[in-house]
C-alpha cells in the first residue's frame, strides 16, 4: 500500500506544480486535488485508518462541494463519509449529512 500512497502523493506534486492563468485553470486544479484525496482516503478506509480517512473525505468535500467544482464527486464522497459514520455508530452525524445528501440530490 505504500505504493499506492507514493502515486496518491505523486499526484498531487504534478497538479501543484502546473501553473494556472485563469479561474476555470484554478477550479479544475484544486478540484483534481480534491478527487485525489477522496481516492486516497478510500484506501485509507481499506486499511482501517478511519480517522485520517474521515480528515481526507471532508478536505475534498469542502472543496468539491461548492459550485462550479465537482459536486458529484463531492455528493459520492459524503454517502462515504455518512456510510463510516453509520459504521462506527455515530448516527447523529450520518443522519444530518444524509439529510443534507438527500436535499442536494432534490435540488439537481
Amino acid at each position: 500500500m505504500v505504493i499506492l500512497f507514493y502515486y496518491f502523493d505523486s499526484a498531487i506534486h504534478v497538479i501543484d506544480s502546473r501553473t494556472t492563468s485563469t479561474r476555470e485553470e484554478s477550479i479544475f486544479k484544486e478540484t483534481a486535488r480534491a478527487v485525489v484525496w477522496g481516492n486516497k482516503a478510500e484506501v485509507l478506509l481499506r486499511q482501517h485508518d478511519t480517522t485520517n480517512a474521515i480528515v481526507l473525505f471532508k478536505k475534498s468535500i469542502e472543496v468539491n462541494d461548492n459550485p462550479e467544482y465537482d459536486r458529484i464527486d463531492a455528493l459520492n464522497t459524503r454517502i462515504k463519509l455518512a456510510n463510516i459514520y453509520i459504521l462506527l455508530n455515530n448516527l447523529t452525524k450520518a443522519k444530518t449529512l444524509l439529510d443534507s445528501i438527500k436535499k442536494d440530490v432534490d435540488e439537481f
